[in-house]
């Protein structure tokens, strides 16, 4: 992620799930007319501009204003201080939220509403903040919308989240969860 290019913020995602050649207009029409792109983009700019060795301090107040704009229009907060694995894909970004902690595999999908948080507060008199209290989703994950994804966590390769469930507990690869609390609904696999 350290070599990522100026380019990459704008590619990264598509070329993951549709690697093509992909040409300036295209990618303009997309961000122009796409707001899930543009969350990623502004997402993918942010962390550019954090990785940036020549920016010093502009910029990296340059990349938390990316993130400010993101949560600003679309309603999106992205604070993950790990690094979103290509491939990311949000529908409909409104009410969107990534905890400080979440990790994020390759070729994600987030539709509306869904929350990556943690299980439980942080004591006042703790100054350190631990990240392990947050959820892991490996590669190829779908989340439908509104679902609830809160604690530490890991969902499985492959898996897939229905629409408003309340994930409190981690599961195997390749599995269809769903209900409050959510359960193992069935298996994918083969």
């Amino acid at each position: 992620m350290s070599k990522m290019r100026f380019r990459d913020c704008f590619t990264m995602d598509l070329m993951e799930r549709k690697p093509r050649r992909y040409g300036y207009r295209e990618l303009l029409r997309r961000l122009v007319y796409e707001p899930g792109y543009r969350v990623v983009v502004y997402y993918r700019l942010s962390e550019w501009l954090r990785l940036l060795r020549l920016g010093g301090r502009p910029a990296r107040i340059l990349s938390r204003l990316f993130l400010v704009r993101i949560s600003r229009i679309p309603g999106v907060e992205i604070r993950t201080t790990y690094p979103i694995g290509a491939g990311l894909l949000i529908y409909h970004p409104h009410d969107v939220v990534i905890g400080a902690g979440a990790r994020i595999g390759r070729n994600v999908t987030l539709y509306n509403g869904v929350t990556l948080g943690a299980r439980t507060l942080l004591a006042l008199d703790d100054t350190k903040e631990t990240l392990e209290r947050y959820p892991t989703l490996e590669d190829e994950v779908t989340v439908f919308p509104g679902a609830k994804l809160v604690g530490p966590i890991v969902i499985g390769r492959g898996s897939v989240i229905a629409a408003n469930a309340v994930v409190n507990e981690s599961f195997p690869p390749h599995s269809l969860i769903g209900g409050i609390p959510a359960r193992l609904l069935k298996s994918l696999k083969g």
